[in-house]
């Protein structure tokens, strides 16, 4: 079974700027294994720019199939007069063939316009490379919140510690066993350590 959480990330210009975030973060009681820092590769020629997009096409294409689908289906149950309501008479003297393509044309239409909004409301994040440093180009810290006090915790620390590009998206974790690990009891030693 798998249960959502919140994951917040936000971008640093530079190492230093990581390292203080890193700490804070600890000291606000956030477990080791729920931050993540995505460093670029200094040996090589290239940098990594995050680039925040939305699923519009997607959403457009998907809905506009399924309205495709339900339209051809709905138009020609009418049409054959297994579906009936007051106001289809033209509807079944159109012919189940007529009928259908009314029907692909209004709700595929219709459906690709909801699927776009809804679409517009899903975010991706794309990593991309480029051979200069872009304005979008940074390390990316990442937090994992379990709960709304967690998740505001972490989107404060994030803009106190000079993250930009400041985002919240959802994961998935299998709660098989598992219990809340954000708060740290201080009273046990940390095996990891802070590894910068």
């Amino acid at each position: 079974m798998k249960k959502k959480y919140k994951v917040v990330c936000g971008l640093y210009k530079s190492r230093d700027e990581i390292d203080i975030a890193v700490k804070i973060l600890r000291n606000d009681g956030f477990a080791t294994n729920h931050i993540s820092v995505l460093l670029p590769d200094s040996t090589g020629a290239q940098n990594f720019s995050h680039k925040k997009s939305s699923k519009i096409s997607e959403g457009a294409v998907l809905g506009g199939g399924v309205g495709l689908l339900l339209g051809a289906l709905l138009g020609f149950l009418v049409a054959s007069g297994y579906i009936s309501w007051p106001g289809t008479r033209i509807i079944v003297e159109l012919g189940p063939l007529q009928a259908s393509f009314l029907g692909v044309g209004l709700l595929g239409l219709s459906g690709a316009v909801c699927g776009a909004f809804i679409g517009h409301f899903i975010p991706i994040y794309v990593a991309q490379r480029h051979s200069e440093p872009g304005p979008a180009s940074g390390i990316l810290l990442s937090v994992d919140a379990d709960d709304k006090v967690w998740l505001k915790k972490a989107k404060l620390n994030l803009r106190m510690t000079g993250a930009y590009d400041i985002a919240v998206t959802t994961g998935l974790v299998s709660i098989w066993g598992a219990k809340k690990t954000n708060r740290v009891d201080h009273s046990e030693k940390d095996t990891f350590g802070y590894l910068f």
